[in-house]
């Protein structure tokens, strides 16, 4: 009966043990990511970050939606946390107001950073802001 009782609680710790990993081992819950957004004359400009932390040292897709007759000029990115220069931006239309640059952030010696994103906006429109800006953080990998 002790052999029993002693294999069954064994049996219990282990299945305890091996839930307890698992559950510690599930991904973080997602957070919400950096988005700026600006409305005007009733429309809206959106810019995005598709995900946070940017990883480094690989391409990540940024995504600009704008009203029509309205154009991203030359983004830059900069370093807030440190000085890192300044990260040039190409915005490339892919449909209708929609637009995507490329971004590849370098390695730095601070295993988190934060970054502002800053994006000149060309248009006629009087109350239109001149830019549109987000701060957003990269990890080291």
């Amino acid at each position: 009966m002790y052999r029993l009782f002693n294999l069954s609680l064994g049996k219990v710790f282990s299945f305890a043990g091996l839930s307890l990993c698992l559950v510690a081992c599930q991904p973080p819950s997602p957070k919400q990511l950096p988005t700026a957004s600006h409305s005007f004359a009733a429309q809206q400009i959106k810019l995005k970050m598709p995900i946070e932390p940017i990883p480094l040292e690989q391409r990540v897709k940024l995504t600009l939606e704008l009203p029509d007759r309205v154009k991203p000029g030359l983004g830059n990115v900069e370093g807030v946390s440190m000085y890192m220069g300044s990260i040039p931006l190409q915005w490339k239309q892919t449909d209708t107001g929609k637009w995507q640059a490329d971004l590849y952030l370098g390695s730095c010696t601070e295993p988190r950073m934060t970054w502002r994103l800053t994006v000149p906006l060309q248009s006629e429109f009087d109350d239109l802001p001149a830019q549109i800006s987000l701060n957003f953080e990269s990890v080291a990998n």
